[in-house]
This record gives structure tokens, C-alpha cells and sequence, in this order.
């Protein structure tokens, strides 16, 4: 019996290890197939019902990775519950729907395999509570009014009420959202006129509710139709009514930002720092918008500034983070320097970089902090091309802005030189400031010669290298010639300037007002070294 015991105990064993290493198979074609619908409750694309339960069944098990993805359109009340179990998706619905109106569920790519998350692309399910299916559509892009760029996942909204407060205070009657392309599509709407809107709706509750969320809209109402309507739209951050401080961010060691909603106005705001340790300066940008503070204390401390403008006057604190080595802190607090960005960088094999200037061009340098003219002369500004030639330039009241950022050196002022220094020597308020320069040879520039179709007075056309706007002038005249560019290849784009005003303005849904059209010019102009290169320019009614 013992060994009858024995050989049946060896068997059993011999079988589990054999079963155990079939279910463990290696290799094998990884799965690309996406789940396949096999059955809904009620069937897609029914009409005359009012469900309260929808179920998907697919052919293997799903998974739904984001439910806050999906949009149902026209929108509920209240949310429905979506749930995933095993290869079903149940979407429980607890509102009562309208009469004679098509719903469509828009699960996107949220409907996954849970092996290797293959999507069922673009999944969507569409009932009617009346007899028949809407089957017009509404199609667009929408792209960043300043930019051009693609926005995406942002609302975009039809609404049947016409009302100029409709997007403030109601809910939208069909809506979705923008794709990677700034792409968007809405199906299955009723054959009428709507206003379309779209939004970056920060909040969540489908409002515009909020003057910080982006806006764009239609001019007219768009007729949905079976073949379907193209509507591109632009969206830009809604003009204030209101001055108000939007933003107070520490940007580097002892530099505060500070922009407001819109221009303070014309005149400098009156200014009083209330801290007692912590003093500084404050400069403003050109359109009156955007300030910068430089404190100068080195501890740490508070800063409490006073703005008063027209009728406003703000109060603004912040706390200045130092370090508890005060030497540690100076070194953080030393001004550092740049160049301007239309120089040109290489770097040479004994790894030294040099920058290149065109033979017009002058020289500016850009400071992290407010400099005294006084100072940067104390300790000289020096043009050096070897070690037996050197010329030191004394910086006037013209060569150093009115916020003392900024430092600029005239070409001719640069002598002849073709290779050469330009340093500031080490003093309190920076280390030795020391640039490489290089004069541009005809072989490594080039020229342009511009000409616009037509004259216009509103029209700014701007010319940008390296994402970096390099040139802008008025279309006021025809022929624009540049004797000296960059090689290189440079994006057009032209400015409807409807005020006049010489810059880009925001929009205001409330005023019926659109942001003022940028166009940007599909074909690039192409730039060679010793090239000369004659381009025309459309310029747009």
C-alpha cells in the first residue's frame, strides 16, 4: 500500500507542475485589436425612447480610463453614472431627458481593452427622445488670437437663445471640446441658427464666469445644416473694464512682477514703498501694463509698496526669501548680463563663445537689474582687441534706459574692428561682464528687399527668426530694404492695427468686439548667406 501511495503522490505531483506550465506561455503577437461593440440596450441610433439605463457590450473586457472625458450633448442636470464591468460599459441616466430632442454620448478614446489599452477610437452613441435623428452638424478649429496656436480642450458651445448674456448665465444646448489640433465637431444638432461660442472654461460649471477664462465667439449666427458648417474661431483673454492687479510673482533674487488687467494710463503712478528695511526701484513696460520692482535689501524681509492711479490706489506685499548666508544672497543679488537676441552664437574649438553682429547693428546690452549710468562708469566699459589696443567708451545719458535695464552701445561707436571684446570690469554691482564679438563677413549675411501688393496705414508687418521677432514696420510704404539680415528662415506675420495704436488689442465679448486679426503668412522667406533676396508680401484688406 505504501508504494501504491508513493507512485500516486509522484503522479499527482508530475500533473499540477504540468498544468502549471502550460497557462504560463513565452512569446507571442503583442494584441492591437481594439474592443468591438456587439451589443447596445437600446440599439444605437434609436429613436422615440427615454432610457434610464444604456449598456455596451463588447467582445473582451473594457475599461473606462477617464469618465470625466465624456460628453453628453445636449448637457444634464445632473451627472450620469458611468461605470465599466467586465466587457460592458452601464450608463445610468437620473435626469428626465427633453421631448422631440437627440442625445449623443461622446466617449472619445476612453473606452480601453485592459490589456494593452487599445482604445475604440472615437466611440460615440446617439438616441432621440422624438421620431427621428437631428443629423445636421457644426465643424471648426479654434486657435489663439495673438499666436495662432491650436487651443486645446477648450468648451465649444452652441447656444439657441440669442441673448448677449446667454454664455454668462446659461448653460449651453450642445457643446464639446477641442482636440490636440484645436480641432472640433458636433453632431446630430438640430437643423438651425445657434451662437457658437468657445471657452476655456476654468471652473467647470460651462459659464463664462470668470474674466481670466479666454472667450472666443462667432460674429453671426451659423446655420447648422446636413452637410455641415465651418466655423474658425479665435479666442483671446476678454478686455477688463476694470484696472485690477492680476498677477505678483517673485521672477528672480530681489525682482518682483507685478501686471495688471490693463494700462494704469498715461502718467506714472504715484509710488511709496511703507517697509522700512526693504527700499527699490519700480520700471514699467511701454504700454503701461506690466511693472518691475528691484528691492535692495539683502535680508530677509517684507515689501510693502504703494500704487496710486487715477482713482485706484493698491497696496502689494510680498516676502523677500533670502538666504541665512548673507554672502551666499549677495552673490544671487549680483546683476548679470546678456546680450541682445538678434546677435548670432557660435561656439569656437577652444570652446569660447563668440557673438556675431551685423555691420548696422548696434549693440545692446540686457540687465537682470536696474544699473546707475555713474556706476558702470566708474569702473569703464572697454572695446579690446588685443592686449596693446583697447578703447574705453563713457556711457552718456542717451546709451542707458530710462529703467537702467538696459545698456546700448551705437554701431558706430564699435570702431572697425571685425573681432574684438567688449567687457565691463568687476565692480559691487557685477562680476567682469565679458562678450566675444564678431562682425559678420557678406558671406555669413545676407540683404532682403520687401514689398507689399499695397499701402495701408493699419497694417504692421512683423518678420521673426528663431521664434523671435526681429523686424516690424508700418505697410504704409511699399519697398522696405534691408542691406543687412541673417541668414535663416523667417516667419511673416501681419498686424490689423485698428486703432492705430502701434499694438496687438484683446477682444470684448460684451462690446460685440473681436481681438484685432494677426495673419500669419503660410510661406516662410528663405534666407542664404551673400544672398540678395527680393520677396512680396500680400497684405490682407
Amino acid at each position: 500500500m505504501r508504494v501504491l501511495r508513493n507512485v500516486l503522490w509522484v503522479t499527482c505531483l508530475a500533473v499540477i507542475y504540468s498544468c502549471a506550465h502550460v497557462v504560463n506561455p513565452d512569446g507571442g503577437a503583442k494584441d492591437t485589436k481594439s474592443p468591438s461593440l456587439v451589443k447596445a440596450i437600446p440599439a444605437n441610433a434609436s429613436t422615440a425612447i427615454q432610457p434610464k439605463e444604456i449598456r455596451l457590450q463588447f467582445d473582451e473586457y473594457v475599461q473606462l480610463l477617464n469618465a470625466d472625458a465624456v460628453i453628453i450633448s445636449p448637457p444634464l442636470a445632473n451627472i450620469p453614472t458611468i461605470k465599466a464591468k467586465n466587457k460592458s460599459i452601464r450608463v445610468a441616466l437620473e435626469d428626465t431627458l427633453l421631448p422631440n430632442t437627440t442625445y449623443s454620448i461622446n466617449f472619445g478614446d476612453a473606452i480601453t481593452d485592459i490589456t494593452e489599452r487599445n482604445p475604440v477610437k472615437n466611440f460615440s452613441y446617439v438616441f432621440s427622445t422624438g421620431t427621428f435623428l437631428d443629423t445636421a452638424f457644426v465643424a471648426g478649429t479654434l486657435k489663439d488670437a495673438y499666436s495662432g496656436k491650436a487651443l486645446k480642450d477648450y468648451l465649444v458651445m452652441l447656444y439657441m437663445d440669442f441673448d448677449d448674456s446667454v454664455p454668462a448665465k446659461h448653460m449651453p444646448y450642445y457643446f464639446t471640446k477641442t482636440d490636440a489640433e484645436g480641432r472640433w465637431r458636433i453632431n446630430n444638432v438640430k437643423e438651425t441658427q445657434y451662437r457658437v461660442f468657445a471657452l476655456k472654461d476654468e471652473n467647470s460649471d460651462f459659464l463664462f464666469d470668470q474674466v481670466t477664462e479666454p472667450i472666443a465667439f462667432a460674429d453671426t449666427l451659423i446655420k447648422a445644416t446636413a452637410n455641415g458648417t465651418l466655423v474658425p474661431l479665435f479666442a483671446f483673454k476678454n478686455e477688463s473694464d476694470k484696472v485690477r492687479l492680476e498677477s505678483n510673482k517673485t521672477i528672480a533674487a530681489g525682482i518682483q512682477q507685478l501686471i495688471w488687467s490693463k494700462s494704469l494710463g498715461s502718467s506714472t503712478p504715484n509710488i511709496r514703498f511703507l517697509s522700512t528695511k526693504a527700499q527699490g526701484s519700480i520700471c514699467f513696460s511701454r504700454h503701461m501694463d506690466t511693472a518691475y520692482v528691484y528691492t535692495s535689501s539683502y535680508a530677509r524681509d517684507s515689501v510693502i509698496l504703494e500704487l496710486s492711479y487715477a482713482s485706484n490706489r493698491d497696496t502689494i506685499a510680498w516676502e523677500i526669501r533670502a538666504d541665512e548666508d548673507s554672502l551666499q544672497w549677495r552673490k544671487k543679488y549680483k546683476a548679470s548680463a546678456l546680450l541682445n537676441t538678434q546677435v548670432a552664437s557660435r561656439m569656437t574649438k577652444s570652446n569660447v563663445t563668440v557673438q556675431s553682429f551685423l555691420p548696422n547693428q548696434d549693440i545692446s546690452i540686457r540687465f537682470n537689474r536696474p544699473m546707475q549710468r555713474d556706476l558702470i562708469n566708474a569702473s569703464g566699459v572697454y572695446l579690446v582687441k588685443d592686449s596693446s589696443t583697447s578703447i574705453r567708451i563713457n556711457i552718456d545719458s542717451t546709451m542707458l534706459s530710462a529703467d537702467g535695464m538696459q545698456l546700448q552701445i551705437a554701431n558706430t561707436r564699435l570702431n572697425s574692428w571685425n573681432d574684438f571684446k567688449l567687457i565691463l570690469p568687476a565692480n559691487n554691482w557685477y562680476d567682469t561682464l565679458k562678450f566675444n564679438l564678431h562682425r559678420a563677413t557678406e558671406e555669413e549675411r545676407a540683404s532682403l528687399q520687401l514689398h507689399f501688393d499695397k499701402t495701408s496705414s493699419k497694417a504692421i508687418v512683423f518678420l521673426s527668426l528663431n521664434e523671435q521677432v526681429v523686424y516690424r514696420f508700418s505697410a504704409s510704404s511699399a519697398d522696405i530694404s534691408l542691406k543687412h539680415v541673417w541668414p535663416g528662415t523667417y516667419k511673416v506675420m501681419i498686424l490689423q492695427d485698428e486703432n492705430a495704436n502701434g499694438r496687438w488689442d484683446t477682444g470684448n465679448y460684451f462690446q460685440h468686439r473681436q481681438s484685432e486679426k494677426i495673419q500669419f503668412l503660410p510661406n516662410t522667406i528663405q534666407v542664404k548667406g551673400n544672398w540678395e533676396v527680393v520677396q512680396e508680401i500680400k497684405i490682407p484688406d
